[in-house]
């Protein structure tokens, strides 16, 4: 496999003449049919590179999507690392941490609580199956390995970050399990869906900067910042690149469908209703409530929120 990152000593230049790296435009992202993408893997999109699956089977970089190298891009994921909580991806925990629970029009905090509590009663439910006592918790040597995992490998045993290192309660689990769900579905949802929309004005978010940013407060004018925002043919590469990343598959799954059937228990195939109706109750709340707006918010509508990340 070609490496994400260049080598001590290497050139992009070079190494485009050599054939490891192409330079891609936004027109041959059209060649690719979105199914492919999601079940053959066809592409992988990282944060260095965006790597085609050639006929070998090997990952081949074609596209290089940061310049932090790779002392910039480990100093960055050691960085954002280190200030990761556990309640910072508990959304109830991370909206009271930062005092926003009375902040009026804040439809992510509204349309987002109102999904964790779903999951959180399909979680409980449907754990409720199979940890019935926390007894049964604590003596599941594969669910208390599992956890470890994560707390050690993910999260590099950091204590600070809160993330448990072991589960006591079934309600410990029922937390967890949320969390992971919401964060891979609604919270991704939130974050990519509206990508396009943000993007799309290139000043709201530029992905390039040709210039240092300013250090002196009062020292800006229009023809600096012009100057410092991407040029034209960057901004339409930009825009393309964020309406890829936003669209939905042809095939996608929303969240609380399971095309394939896992759970064959009635009393699973009931939680799983009661899961879906509730989704559609919320589905309907905020359907009534966008009909009001001048500018509907509607990321976390349950019929846009795909059942995992998938981009």
């Amino acid at each position: 496999m070609v490496p994400a990152v260049l080598g001590p000593g290497n050139f992009l230049q070079k190494e485009i003449q050599k054939g490891t790296y192409s330079c891609v435009t936004t027109s041959h992202w059209r060649v690719f049919r979105p199914s492919r993408w999601q079940r053959i893997h066809c592409l992988s999109l990282l944060p260095l590179a965006c790597c085609n699956l050639n006929t070998e089977g090997k990952l081949k970089p074609i596209a290089i999507q940061s310049s932090a190298g790779n002392e910039g891009t480990n100093e960055l994921m050691r960085r954002y690392l280190a200030e990761t909580t556990y309640s910072s991806l508990c959304l109830p925990d991370n909206i009271a941490d930062r005092r926003l629970q009375n902040i009026p029009n804040f439809y992510y905090r509204d349309d987002g609580l109102k999904l964790w509590t779903a999951i959180d009663s399909f979680v409980r439910a449907m754990l409720g199956l199979y940890y019935p006592t926390d007894d049964e918790v604590s003596g599941d040597a594969e669910l208390q390995r599992w956890i470890q995992d994560i707390f050690t490998k993910g999260f590099l045993g950091n204590s600070r970050s809160g993330m448990p290192k072991s589960f006591n309660t079934v309600e410990e689990v029922v937390k967890f399990v949320t969390m992971v769900i919401f964060t891979t579905s609604a919270q991704h949802a939130a974050v990519n869906s509206g990508q396009f929309d943000y993007n799309s004005w290139v000043p709201n978010n530029p992905l390039q900067l040709r210039r240092a940013p300013p250090t002196t407060k009062g020292e800006v004018t229009m023809e600096t910042i012009l100057e410092t925002l991407p040029n034209i043919g960057d901004t339409v590469e930009f825009i393309g690149l964020s309406s890829v990343l936003h669209k939905k598959y042809t095939d996608s799954v929303v969240l609380g469908s399971y095309p394939e059937e896992r759970f064959g228990e009635p009393e699973a195939k009931r939680i799983i209703e009661n899961f879906q109706e509730e989704l559609s109750s919320i589905e309907e709340r905020i359907i009534e409530r966008n009909a009001t707006l001048d500018v509907p918010y509607c990321y976390l509508k349950p019929s846009e929120i795909e059942n995992s990340v998938s981009i």
